[in-house]
């Protein structure tokens, strides 16, 4: 594979359906795994949105690995689940409204969803930002251009992600 590069995303440059389908390109171009990184929920609620998630997402588990997640400087310890169209349905009932779904709810929320190709971090995104990477070949830049995705050179709201460097 050609030199992979980092680009920008932002909520606002997608709507629900279109995060979906860059979520389905990353598949067709080897995305395999992926972790919702963290759920958010009230001390005094049980996490029953997140609990159900997991639930649903059980069959697709796949093991416990360190990855990169945006989230840390180093790789953390996350569990996977193997990325494929029903997997990719699940992910579509508990994230309404799309890809950057960020409703706070007591009975939890699941944030951070991070999408790996050949164990790197291809499509990463920080819920509560608005805001993610995109972890690409400037061929594949060239395509989602083509298909009318957009992507930044630099981060909106979170500088640090413009000197995230992934772990080889």
């Amino acid at each position: 594979m050609s030199q992979l590069k980092i680009l920008h995303i932002y909520e606002d440059d997608f709507s629900p359906e279109k995060s979906w389908q860059l979520l389905e390109w990353c598949l067709s171009r080897g995305a395999d795994e992926f972790t919702i990184a963290s759920c958010i929920y009230s001390e005094n609620t049980p996490p029953t949105v997140c609990d159900d998630l997991f639930q649903a997402l059980s069959p697709f588990d796949c093991g416990v690995e360190g990855r990169d997640t945006l989230r840390s400087l180093r790789p953390e310890v996350i569990t996977l689940r193997t990325l494929c169209p029903e997997s990719i349905t699940v992910l579509r009932a508990y994230f309404e409204e799309g890809l950057f779904t960020y409703i706070v709810r007591d009975e939890g929320t699941p944030e951070d969803p991070m999408f790996y190709r050949a164990g790197k971090l291809m499509l990463g995104i920080i819920t509560h930002e608005g805001e993610g990477i995109l972890h690409i070949t400037e061929t594949e830049h060239e395509i989602i251009n083509r298909m009318g995705f957009t992507a930044h050179t630099s981060p909106l709201r979170l500088p640090y992600l413009h000197s995230v460097v992934l772990s080889d």
